[in-house]
């Protein structure tokens, strides 16, 4: 019998800073390394990382950093990990990509660290351990869950999921793969708990389309969305939706053009050219020509992205004349598509109301419809008889969040203990 132990660095009690530790005998194996913004007023410090005592301990323990995705509350403690310890860091190619983005932006040379891409048809082995992947359902390309299998039973690892059906054929769940670890003898799961009090996302995703598809027809000017750079899924939906209506489409944002030309290298975001206002090199242009296209035509969906509080600083620099691309009037529409990060949430509301202030039109859409990326009360029940675990450990959320998941773990038999 091996002397297996599961604890977690972040994302236990608290929204972020997701970092889970799996200790299989004289073997560390480290799922995701996320970190957590603070309050925007808290001035001094940029990011919050998870505490890696612990791994500078047991340094030589280490068989390397598993990442399930490339949102940054699953990756961006990389860089402040990888100046301390240079081990090895396993992605899809979509996820090293961005990995690779962040830490050149933050002046590491990614020639000196050891970045492996998998896929769901790879394994890895360990000794005795094999570590596998299957494909899984998020706001992100080439999300993955990830199996830890041992001579006492699996454990599996499923961050920020979803069973949403209506994605397309590259944000597919394997379900085919779930099912069969899950014949093999599952030890314990840990699944996100964000969206465990959610329900009804079918209905979410027409709602979030009709909604949308009513501002395209009534919207007197310009639309300006505002989202997440990695928020790709619901991006695509809107330029999908916009070009439907003929509709240009520009993306703003300098950090988003990077994270955007990875997703059209990699085509999982598709914008035809002749849709496309392309801002990439919007320096060199002098600002005029651009400025004017962008001011003058009302047949254009402007989608600023960004990370953390970006998208919504640069709706203020819209409304306050300070943009050279964009200057809001009454006649534009703002839609918000992406919650607010965690950190963030004042700020953002503090933006919301100074646009209010100046009429201009706002579109919010309610947290439960943008949530549908996240595993909600029936996913979980589905994700527990694909599975069939020994145990459950509710991660990633706040104290609500994991209590409704072990309501909801407790109503499908599972004992509380």
């Amino acid at each position: 019998m091996s002397n297996i132990k599961i604890s977690a660095l972040g994302g236990l009690g608290e929204n972020g800073k997701n970092m889970f530790l799996v200790d299989v005998d004289d073997h560390l194996f480290i799922l995701d390394a996320g970190l957590k913004y603070p309050e925007v007023d808290l001035y001094g410090i940029d990011a919050v990382i998870p505490d890696i005592t612990y791994l500078l301990e047991n340094r030589n323990r280490i068989e390397g950093i598993f990442i399930t995705h490339g949102h940054e509350d699953h990756i961006g403690a990389l860089p402040y990990i990888l100046e301390n310890i240079n081990i090895r860091i396993y992605g899809t190619h979509f996820t090293i990509c961005l990995i690779e983005n962040l830490l050149t932006e933050h002046g590491l040379n990614i020639e000196n660290y050891k970045l492996y891409r998998i896929n769901e048809n790879k394994t890895l082995k360990f000794g005795d351990i094999i570590v596998s992947f299957y494909n899984t359902t998020h706001s992100i390309p080439e999300s993955v869950g990830i199996a830890i299998t041992t001579e006492d039973g699996t454990i599996v690892y499923s961050p920020d999921f979803s069973y949403n059906t209506t994605v397309g054929a590259k944000y597919k769940t394997s379900f085919d793969k779930i099912t069969e670890i899950g014949k093999k003898g599952v030890l314990a799961v840990l699944p996100e708990s964000l969206g465990a009090g959610d329900h009804d996302r079918v209905s979410s995703d027409r709602v979030f389309e009709h909604t949308f598809n009513n501002l395209l027809t009534s919207a007197k000017g310009r639309i300006v969305v505002a989202a997440f750079s990695t928020d790709l899924n619901r991006i695509q939906r809107i330029i999908d939706l916009s070009i439907g209506f003929g509709k240009k489409i520009a993306v703003i944002g300098r950090k988003a053009q990077h994270i955007i030309d990875i997703a059209i290298k990699t085509d999982y975001l598709k914008i035809p050219q002749s849709h496309l206002v392309n801002l990439k090199f919007i320096e060199e242009k002098n600002g005029s020509d651009v400025y004017d296209d962008l001011s003058e035509d009302k047949n254009l969906v402007v989608i600023t992205a960004g990370i953390r509080h970006e998208p919504y600083v640069s709706l203020l620099r819209m409304l306050n004349k300070q943009d050279r691309l964009v200057q809001l009037t009454q006649n534009d529409s703002v839609v918000m598509i992406s919650n607010p990060v965690p950190g963030t949430e004042k700020f953002a509301m503090q933006v919301l109301d100074t646009l209010y202030r100046n009429d201009i039109d706002v579109t919010l859409f309610d947290k439960k419809i943008l949530r549908s990326s996240h595993a909600n009360a029936e996913d979980l029940k589905l994700y527990y008889a694909m599975t069939k675990p020994k145990y459950i450990v509710p991660i990633i959320g706040e104290a609500r969040h994991l209590y409704e998941h072990a309501k909801i773990a407790q109503s499908a038999g599972f004992d509380k203990d």
